[in-house]
């Protein structure tokens, strides 16, 4: 966003979110302060995150390497798949898969 200089760049977190700002990019009368709003949001989300940043001890790339988890290969066995291909579920209950769908 910073180094964007032809609009705002606006995050939005899936697609049916994407509606309402396109709408406020569009409107003449909702575009300037609906991107003022937004450019003090991402600065105060930039503050936060660099402030974050500077808090966060880390080790050095060395001492790190040294903590690595230590997996033992030798004594594991994958596992056979239980099918190989496409699976199908020709008699799935479409009123319990409704229920996982963001219908907005």
């Amino acid at each position: 966003h910073p180094r964007y200089e032809q609009g705002q760049a606006i995050y939005v977190t899936d697609a049916s979110r994407a509606v309402g700002v396109v709408s406020a990019l569009l409107s003449a009368e909702q575009k300037p302060a609906y991107i003022d709003g937004i450019r003090s949001e991402y600065a105060k989300v930039a503050e936060a995150h660099a402030r974050n940043e500077r808090e966060k001890q880390r080790l050095p790339l060395s001492r790190a390497r040294e903590n690595a988890h230590k997996i033992d290969w030798s004594s594991y066995s994958a596992g056979k798949p239980q099918f190989f291909g496409t699976k199908v579920f020709e008699t799935y209950d479409l009123e319990e898969l409704s229920r996982y769908i963001d219908w907005t």
